[in-house]
Parts: C-alpha cells; sequence; structure tokens
C-alpha cells in the first residue's frame, strides 16, 4: 500500500513538473474562486477565469505537441510557455474589452473543443500510436478521475458534516471550497497523471470492465437506435420527413455517439465489435445525409440559427467519417482529427463562421418580411398590426433569436426597440399570440439611470422567478454585527437577517400586483413608479425595480432589481 501510495504521489509530482504552467493557471484560478467565496463584496472575475482556463488547456496541448516534435530542445518547451501566456493575456483582454455574451461563451467553447482533438490528434503525428489508442486513453481516464473525485468530495463532505455537527461549528461556504479545489486542482493532475509520454510499444487495449461495457452495452443499444432511425425514414421519405424535420433535434447526439462508439470499438477484437464497425458506418452515412438535407431545405423557411448551423455542420462531418471508417483501415481512424478541427475553426472565423451567416440570415429574413409589408423604408420602422399570420411568426422568431444572441443593438433601425423593448408598440402586434388575444402579458423597464441612496447603507442585486429555489441574496458586516439578506420563494419576501433574528421583511405578492394593476402601455417607470419602501425602527428596505415581466394567464413572474438597506 505505501509503495502504491509513493507511485501515485511521484505520478502526481511528475504531472506537476511536465505540465508546470498549466498547474499555475490552474493554482491561481483556485486561489480566485476562494477570494470570492470568501469575500462579502460580489466581484466580477470572469475575464480572469476565461484567461486562466485558456492558459492552462493551450499549454497542455502546446506541452504534447512539445513533446511529439521537439523533445529535450528545452527552448521551444519555454518559447510555448511564452505563447500560452500570450493566449491567456489576449483573452483576458477580448473579455474585458467587451460584455461576454452567448456568441463569446460558444466561440470559447468550440476553441477548448478545438484543444481537446489537437490533444488527442497531435502524438499520433509521427508515432505508431493510433487516434483509437489515445482517445480510449484519455475516454479511461476522464471517468476515473470522475469515479475519484466524486468519492473524494463526499467523503471530504461527510466528515466536514461530522465535524460540524459532533465537534464545532464550520462556518462558511465549505462544500463550495471542497469543489473548487478538487475540480481546479485535483481532477486536472489526477487525469494528466494517466496520460503517458506515448512512444512506440504496446499496443493500449481497453480493460474487461469497459471491453463488456462497449461491447454488450453500448453496441446494442447504438444498434437498436439506428434501426429506429432508419424505420422513421423509411416510412417518412415521401412526405413528414422533409417537413417536421423531427429528427434534427437529435442528430448531433446520434452522430457523436455513433463515432465514439466506432472509436472505442476499434481497439475490441470480437465478433459484436466487428460486425459494429463493418456496418454502422455505412448505415450512418443515409440517415445523416438525408437529416442534412431535411436541414438545408428549413433554411428557406426558418433561416439560419446557430443551432442549425452546427446541426448541418456536423451532418457533413458525419458523412466524411461515415465514408472514411467505410473505406479505411481501423489505424486510419485519426484522419478525422484534422477534418473536425479545420470545420470547428470554419465555424468561428469570419466570413464563414456560425454567427456571422446565422446573423445575416435572421436580419435579412426580418428586413425582408418588414419591406414586402412596408413597414421599414431606410432606417425607419412603422407599426403594422394588420400582417398575415405567417409574417408575424417571421418577425417573432427572427426578434427572439437577434435578441438572445444580443444582435439588436447594431441593427440602426431597432433602436427604439432595444431601448425600450415593447415589441407591440413596435412592430403593432403582441410577442405571444394567446387564443384569447388579450393583453396578458405585460413587460416593465425603469428608464432612469440614476439611484439616490441617502439613508441606506448598503445596495444589492436581486431577482426574482418560479424558477428559483430560495436563496441568499447576500451578506454584510456593520459594526461587528453580520446582516443576511434572503429571499422567500414560499413566503414570497424579501427578509433582512442580523445573525438568525429576523429585523424587516418586504412582500413580494404586494410589489408584483403594483404591476398587475398598471396599464401595459405605461411601460416606463421612474424612480418613483418603481420604488417600493418598508422602514421600521431597526431597519429601511427599498426595492427598485429594473423590470418586471408579468403573464397572468399562467401566473408567470419574473423581475430583476436593487434592494438599498439601512441599518438603524
Amino acid at each position: 500500500m505505501i509503495n502504491r501510495f509513493k507511485e501515485r504521489f511521484d505520478g502526481f509530482t511528475n504531472t506537476v513538473l511536465r505540465f508546470p504552467l498549466t498547474m499555475i493557471f490552474l493554482v491561481a484560478w483556485a486561489i480566485m474562486n476562494f477570494v470570492r467565496l470568501t469575500s462579502y463584496d460580489y466581484i466580477d472575475y470572469n475575464e480572469y477565469a476565461y484567461a486562466f482556463l485558456i492558459g492552462a488547456c493551450s499549454y497542455v496541448v502546446l506541452q504534447v505537441l512539445y513533446e511529439t516534435f521537439f523533445k529535450d530542445r528545452v527552448t521551444i518547451r519555454y518559447a510555448f510557455m511564452g505563447l500560452s501566456v500570450l493566449f491567456s493575456i489576449i483573452y483576458f483582454s477580448l473579455v474585458r474589452s467587451r460584455e461576454p455574451g452567448v456568441e463569446f461563451a460558444i466561440r470559447t467553447a468550440i476553441i477548448l473543443f478545438i484543444l481537446l482533438i489537437a490533444f488527442l490528434w497531435i502524438p499520433t503525428i509521427k508515432r505508431k500510436v493510433s487516434f483509437n489508442e489515445t482517445f480510449l486513453v484519455s475516454f479511461g481516464a476522464f471517468f476515473t478521475v470522475v469515479l475519484f473525485g466524486a468519492l473524494l468530495y463526499l467523503g471530504i463532505i461527510l466528515i466536514i458534516s461530522t465535524i460540524d455537527n459532533l465537534i464545532v461549528s464550520v462556518n462558511g461556504p465549505y462544500y463550495e471550497h471542497v469543489a473548487n479545489v478538487i475540480i481546479l486542482l485535483y481532477a486536472p493532475i489526477h487525469f494528466l497523471s494517466l496520460i503517458p509520454v506515448y512512444d512506440e510499444g504496446e499496443e493500449k487495449k481497453p480493460t474487461k470492465f469497459l471491453t463488456n461495457l462497449i461491447s454488450y452495452v453500448f453496441i446494442p443499444i447504438s444498434g437498436i437506435f439506428t434501426i429506429i432511425l432508419l424505420l422513421y425514414i423509411i416510412l417518412n421519405i415521401r412526405g413528414d420527413f422533409w417537413t417536421d424535420n423531427i429528427l434534427e433535434p437529435m442528430l448531433v447526439s446520434y452522430s457523436i455517439s455513433v463515432i465514439l462508439i466506432y472509436i472505442l470499438a476499434s481497439q475490441i477484437d470480437n465478433i459484436f465489435s466487428s460486425l459494429y464497425r463493418k456496418i454502422i458506418p455505412k448505415v450512418l452515412i443515409p440517415i445523416v445525409l438525408f437529416q442534412t438535407i431535411s436541414s438545408l431545405l428549413k433554411i428557406g423557411e426558418l433561416g439560419i440559427t446557430l443551432g442549425r448551423y452546427y446541426v448541418i455542420m456536423f451532418g457533413v462531418f458525419a458523412v466524411i467519417a461515415g465514408i472514411i471508417f467505410s473505406i479505411l483501415p481501423v489505424k486510419k481512424n485519426g484522419i478525422i482529427a484534422p477534418i473536425l478541427i479545420g470545420l470547428s475553426i470554419i465555424s468561428i472565423l469570419p466570413p464563414l463562421d456560425a454567427f456571422t451567416i446565422s446573423r445575416k440570415s435572421q436580419i435579412g429574413r426580418l428586413e425582408r418580411v418588414l419591406v414586402d409589408n412596408e413597414m421599414l423604408e431606410g432606417d425607419i420602422l412603422r407599426a403594422d398590426g394588420s400582417l398575415l399570420e405567417q409574417d408575424k411568426e417571421v418577425i417573432r422568431n427572427s426578434i427572439s433569436y437577434l435578441e438572445n444572441m444580443d444582435y439588436i443593438k447594431n441593427i440602426v433601425w431597432l433602436d427604439e426597440y432595444y431601448n425600450y423593448h415593447n415589441f407591440e408598440a413596435t412592430f403593432g402586434f403582441p410577442r405571444y399570440d394567446y387564443v384569447d388575444h388579450e393583453k396578458t402579458f405585460k413587460s416593465f423597464w425603469r428608464s432612469d439611470s440614476i439611484i439616490k441612496v441617502t439613508g441606506h447603507d448598503y445596495i444589492m442585486e436581486g431577482s426574482i422567478n418560479y424558477d428559483n429555489p430560495s436563496y441568499e441574496v447576500g451578506s454584510f458586516k456593520k459594526d461587528n454585527d453580520e446582516y443576511y439578506l434572503y429571499f422567500s420563494e414560499d413566503e414570497s419576501a424579501v427578509i433582512l437577517y442580523e445573525e438568525e433574528r429576523e429585523l424587516i421583511r418586504f412582500s413580494i405578492n404586494e410589489f408584483f400586483y403594483r404591476f398587475e394593476k398598471r396599464d401595459s402601455d405605461d411601460y416606463n417607470l421612474s424612480n418613483a413608479d418603481a420604488s417600493f419602501r418598508v422602514e421600521n425602527e431597526e431597519a429601511i428596505l427599498t426595492i427598485i425595480a429594473e423590470n418586471v415581466y408579468l403573464d397572468m394567464s399562467d401566473e408567470y413572474r419574473d423581475a430583476s432589481f436593487y434592494i438599498l438597506i439601512g441599518i438603524k
């Protein structure tokens, strides 16, 4: 046991020495999270988190590149360290110069995906080791780390909870602290310690457990699912298949699962894996090809969105992969890696990237409907409620997509909508088409940009909706006394506590009731309209609404606001 512990410890130590810059980035990230968890003031660390993540992952790939092509050339290794730091600084600057939105997050996810594929593929370029083997090693390492990490987390939490209940009170967010250490320090070190420096030698084979799992669970399930998809296509090839597009949400997940199982099965020698490798690629090609054609036909009706772009892009990749698997030896599977990297790069770099193409498609689609209905002339937009229902749906769908992707602010003729978000006033018809056509949906926005805080000590941000459980809005200290502000969904109230003693509460039902009685056309709120105040001998709470959404048809309520707190 001692020898095994020493061997594992040496493995962890060697991993730190093998990926020193990655460890520095991860330690810095963990320290940053520790500060954020223990700070009473909210600080936005997004730019640092993005920078540390890109720096850590990029250096892992550069280190593998160094081991493959530049072994023992120390200057190259130092140059790669500098390059990784440069990537981190560039990403830090990008995040700091803009508000990270959906587009930025997706671009980052694609970059990380490219780094992952490069990490698996680079060791196979000069060596006899195959892509199937590097994938198998990483696949096994990942699930090993997930299992050990989960058990370690549960064990530590159990120990801390026992101490908290039986010996001494343990204050603070220790659940988060333990997760921080395990996810950012233990898990990456353990995972990388299981990744060898690949040399020519014995071929990597799955363990007996993994062999059985792939052969008798993954392959049969994948085969049954494939049969179902084939039956659906055969039964609906002349009609519904081309119009309902029911398979599109499943396309990417199906293609990914089939390709992953094929690669895993490539390292197994039995009748099940052999049949799977011979049959499944040839079946994958028509399934994905038909669905990709169906998605392309949908573009004329619904335009290109981010999701449809990636469905089509991955469909193209899956067809190419199916052809490669059908005609090339198993050892040549690795050729799909550079193809996947190339397609991923295309999807995030203008002018053929998913964001540029989808944005132009949806704006063009929206403009065509508005111009055809004489609602848009130059940069002048006129409301018109007499449109055909199909034209209204085009406007609703395109506006929703452009709004979700934060593209509205860059469209000159939508400035008024961007400023006030009043759909009906802008276009002449309600955003949501109810059966009874009554105005059951209301929305309000605060128009004043300055808030007076006189008479209050602190200001916090909060939000309310039915999807949120009860949660702590924030905490602070004054005169060595600690205060907590909670939103209680059950009691529909914002409650201020001093330690465990309630000081004051504010009724959320009363807050929404005032807006339910307000005219939906009067959507701009002054500070006076948006402010609600409660006061007693111990404290003051002033709630200032930022935006409020109400749907009386299903009693949905959503609001974000500032909370001003004064302690007497």
